[in-house]
């Protein structure tokens, strides 16, 4: 998705001919963050419906909840995203890795989160792991918040990697109390 298309697409939002919630599954699909598409939606002037004044969270999202952890910083968050491929597609997405992607992501300073790619060997085949580890939610989304940011990664990558991929999965992981941690 282009710039023009992406306009077009905000377009279609404001006019009720694209629901806020199609618009967000869209800029997900293209590997982006659901707040970032709900920014992309506030700068447009789409404004989320507000939400009560009065409400306070009484503790941090995603953080450990452990009485024996009173006091001690929050455990890292880890994200893990697995990218089925199409059959046949492993090779191509290697080749974008290798020649844009990851190079896109060393440019932008955005490599420095990663702990490490993988593929599939058995079990499920044609799946790319790679495992992400931050300092707390906060620290995650400025990270996808940079990489949405990242020309070279969202224009030179992003079209031509998304055909490969079949379904995306992602999941926010924290680490057990015990046991070594990477």
């Amino acid at each position: 998705m282009n710039r023009h298309q992406l306009r077009e697409l905000i377009v279609a939002v404001k006019a009720g001919r694209v629901s806020r919630r199609t618009f967000v599954r869209q800029i997900v699909g293209l590997g982006l963050t659901a707040p970032l598409a709900n920014q992309l939606l506030a700068n447009a002037g789409l404004a989320q419906m507000a939400g009560s004044p009065d409400y306070k969270p009484n503790k941090p999202a995603l953080q450990v909840i452990d009485p024996a952890m009173k006091g001690e910083p929050p455990m890292a968050l880890y994200e893990l995203r697995t990218y089925t491929l199409y059959v046949g597609k492993m090779a191509e997405a290697v080749k974008l890795y290798q020649e844009i992607g990851f190079p896109a992501l060393q440019k932008g300073g955005q490599d420095k989160k990663l702990v490490g790619y993988f593929q599939g060997d058995t079990g499920t085949i044609n799946q790319l792991v790679h495992l992400w580890k931050f300092d707390d939610d906060a620290d995650r989304r400025a990270h996808w918040a940079g990489l949405s940011a990242n020309m070279d990664f969202r224009e030179g990558f992003v079209p031509k990697f998304r055909p490969l991929v079949m379904t995306q999965d992602v999941k926010l992981l924290q680490a057990a109390p015990w046991g070594p941690h990477p």
